[in-house]
């Protein structure tokens, strides 16, 4: 009886990369909203606004390679008990593929776009304001009215 408990609650290499992965996603998501609730207040310059974005990406960048971690090794080991290591890892990658483009084309590429567009947008009223105080402060423009 001690033995089937034991086969139960084995850790795995894979369950426990899952584990790592899922930790690590979760610690992500809280520095990640935090930092972005830092960038978007109005009391951080624009400096810390741009390395808060380059921070926010670093962590993006670490979940999604923990998860790399977790899938290969996954494949991997599915592989490992077939004949046919190259073919099997081959279709699990396809199945991958299969269930995670539709929502990477359908839903993160177009937000994506649609976040550039609001930055751009949003840098260059940034960057018009700051001409423009400058111009004002050079006395080549009267002050607003």
């Amino acid at each position: 009886l001690v033995d089937v408990k034991r086969e139960y609650f084995q850790i795995t290499d894979i369950f426990a990369r899952v584990i790592m992965a899922l930790g690590i996603s979760a610690l992500a998501f809280v520095v990640i909203y935090i930092m972005d609730k830092l960038s978007d207040s109005e009391r951080t310059a624009a400096q810390v606004d741009r390395t808060l974005r380059t921070l926010i990406t670093a962590f993006g960048v670490l979940v999604g390679f923990t998860w790399e971690h977790a899938f290969a090794a996954a494949v991997t080991d599915i592989a490992e008990h077939s004949n046919y290591h190259e073919l099997v890892k081959l279709l699990c990658s396809c199945v991958l593929v299969a269930g995670v483009f539709p929502a990477h084309s359908g839903y993160v590429v177009p937000k994506i776009l649609q976040l550039q567009e609001e930055n751009s947008k949003r840098v260059a009223t940034e960057e018009m304001a700051e001409i423009s105080e400058s111009m004002r402060q050079l006395g080549l423009v009267g002050s607003p009215g």
